[in-house]
């Protein structure tokens, strides 16, 4: 936002304050782990595998669950930020493919990353919650969380967010910890993640474009976009269109020239017709866009 658009400016200026300085060192994973370790208690022993894409998290995850009580088989956690092996993103599903595969030859439990789907709205009523649709990104949803006094949060792209028993802001292995948790509560892992609805859906979808046209194109759709199946139309954050069987969103990304798209529905012709309506209004404002669905 503008805070970081004042930095660079500064920093283009060459605005920046001068003298002396000093730094410390000080390696606080012991203190980390044993924060979790000292909190979080499963039920049984679990065996799982932790797939790291080469991120930060495989210099700690590992030692973390095992020190939880887990049999953890790794997958690329040693630490390389040029990603040789995949990219560490979840919410993509060809970042899963080594996993997947490592897991038809194990007999490991999986842990899933969250999706922002509609089903999360009638869950949490169901259960004396209040659900609350926020804007993509990671300091809007801490703001918010701080607004509310919400005690947990989730992105579509797998951070969430626990107040409750930790500290209101997303950690990756905390998160893991808290899953398997529950999950060593469970008679029957299988049919707990069965019982979870299922819906037809699509990863992020992304249509790169020239920078900032992305802004310009999407305050225009919100201006314009007609949509007269919608049950309900959200403009909080680009454009999240609600139908009776499904959604589709479309919003710019906050860190690339790009509009991201996710489509959902109950079934397949429903995810097509709530896909059609998209296409129509995407190339009503620009036709010669190039449309990955």
């Amino acid at each position: 936002g503008d805070t970081i658009q004042a930095l660079r400016e500064r920093l283009e200026q060459g605005n920046l304050t001068s003298g002396n300085g000093s730094y410390s060192q000080h390696d606080i994973a012991p203190a980390y782990l044993d924060r979790i370790v000292g909190d979080i208690k499963l039920a049984r022993p679990m065996k799982i595998i932790v797939d790291s894409g080469n991120g930060v998290p495989g210099a700690f995850g590992p030692e973390l669950y095992r020190r939880l009580g887990c049999t953890v088989e790794e997958l690329f956690c040693e630490v390389d930020g040029t990603f040789p092996n995949h990219h560490p993103d979840p919410s993509q599903p060809k970042n899963l493919v080594d996993l997947i595969a490592a897991l038809k030859t194990s007999d490991a439990e999986i842990i899933f990353d969250v999706k922002s789907t509609r089903n999360l709205f009638s869950w949490i009523r169901e259960r004396g919650g209040r659900p609350l649709l926020w804007k993509t990104g990671h300091s809007f949803i801490k703001a918010k969380m701080k607004e509310t006094g919400a005690l947990l949060a989730g992105e579509m792209s797998g951070h969430v967010f626990f107040k409750e028993r930790w500290y209101g802001f997303d950690d990756g292995m905390y998160a893991g910890a808290r899953l398997l948790e529950y999950l060593s509560k469970q008679d029957d892992i299988n049919a707990t993640l069965h019982g979870l609805p299922d819906t037809v859906n699509t990863p992020e979808l992304n249509i790169t474009m020239p920078e900032g046209e992305h802004y310009t194109l999407m305050t225009k759709l919100q201006q314009t976009a007609t949509f007269p199946d919608a049950t309900e139309i959200i403009t909080l954050d680009g454009l999240r269109v609600e139908y009776a069987d499904g959604f589709g969103l479309a919003r710019p990304s906050n860190t690339t020239p790009v509009i991201v798209l996710r489509f959902e529905a109950d079934t397949q012709s429903a995810l097509e017709h709530i896909q059609a309506d998209f296409r129509r209004v995407f190339l009503d404002a620009a036709p010669d866009l190039k449309l990955p669905f």
